[in-house]
């Protein structure tokens, strides 16, 4: 797979950092674990996320212990520097407490169809907190720990790339088909003065998509998401910084689940079905707009090539030339955790 993030500045320091502290003596497979385990994390926290956004939309962080919160503005009160996950709860739940969410039985019946079942995953869950416990407080590692959660890895793979899959599956919607295509897709409806506009002044194209998440029923509703799908042509350039920070999305981040950018012309942003659709057109109307001001006709070929660093420190929902996450592609041969040549199967 072809990787821009390759010989970017970010990684280059980050290998040279690697190679230095391993010349020093940090073991190489505990800085191989400590990898592994945030892929591990980061997908289980995606997961939790999409599912709890897909049934509950804006609400769903009233799914979560108190601990994240109190966690979260305790960083707030702290931080002379803040994360990029501040706004983001799932960040601030240690593994115990992730773990025991993606068991809660409300949690559970939306991940599982990505999980094993649950009798294995509650095995495989008691075996991750002893991994977890005993590297991550700097204790040596067993020799077989790199090659035990590199297993687990793979015994997730099917359902990680299914629950991505499920999320690129993306059809298009007409206006019969709710209050949000109406007002964007029909060719007669209110806005179509300004859809020509966009399209003849800026090159810039909208469609509405919906996906289904693994568990929902077929009827759009929650468990669905709509994907606001922007392609813009003739060069035009939109930086993910640019656009997340922009002040035309002041009123509609809360509502936002992800945004996808795979180039500087392409954006995709998605919102749970389970929104108020009021609101979530209003949240395309800013975004919209944002779009076609805050993007550029005129960028420098280096600029072009630098895209993606301005998607560096943003939200974890802002996804940046992600290869996994490409709309409309179900398809991605590639092993998502890429933990060895086995592809064992999630699901018994």
């Amino acid at each position: 797979m072809n990787d821009p993030w390759n010989n970017q500045p970010s990684r280059l320091v980050g290998m040279a950092a690697i190679e230095k502290v391993l010349a020093r003596g940090v073991p190489a497979e505990s800085v191989a674990f400590y990898g592994r385990w945030w892929q591990l994390e980061t997908w289980l926290r995606w997961l939790v996320h999409i599912e709890l956004r897909s049934k509950y939309g804006s609400q769903w962080e009233e799914h979560l212990s108190d601990a994240a919160g109190k966690r979260a503005l305790r960083d707030q009160e702290n931080a002379y520097i803040p994360s990029p996950d501040e706004r983001f709860l799932l960040a601030y739940l240690d593994t115990g407490n992730l773990l025991t969410l993606v068991a809660q039985p409300d949690v559970w019946e939306l991940v599982s169809p990505s999980l094993p079942p649950k009798k294995r995953w509650d095995g495989l869950a008691d075996e991750l907190s002893s991994l977890r416990n005993r590297n991550a407080h700097y204790r040596r590692a067993h020799p077989d720990d790199l090659h035990r959660i590199e297993q687990v890895l793979r015994s997730l793979e099917r359902g990680a790339k299914s629950s991505i899959s499920a999320f690129n599956d993306q059809s298009r919607v007409w206006d019969a088909m709710g209050a949000v295509p109406s007002r964007w897709v029909d060719p007669h409806g209110p806005e179509r003065q300004r859809l020509a506009h966009a399209r003849d002044s800026y090159d810039t194209h909208l469609a509405i998509y919906a996906s289904r998440r693994p568990w929902a029923p077929a009827e759009l509703g929650p468990g669905h998401l709509w994907h606001a799908e922007w392609i813009m042509r003739g060069g035009r350039y939109l930086s993910p910084r640019v656009l997340w920070e922009s002040s035309y999305l002041d009123d509609s981040r809360e509502l936002i689940a992800q945004v996808t950018m795979e180039y500087p012309g392409f954006l995709s942003v998605a919102f749970s079905m389970a929104d108020d659709p009021v609101q979530v057109n209003e949240a395309i109307d800013g975004i919209f707009e944002a779009a076609l001001v805050e993007s550029e006709r005129f960028v420098s070929d280096d600029r072009f090539r630098a895209w993606t660093l301005e998607g560096i420190g943003l939200d974890p929902r802002v996804r940046t030339y992600d290869p996994f996450f490409v709309p409309h592609s179900i398809e991605n041969e590639a092993p998502y955790f890429n933990a060895g040549a086995q592809n064992v199967a999630a699901r018994g």
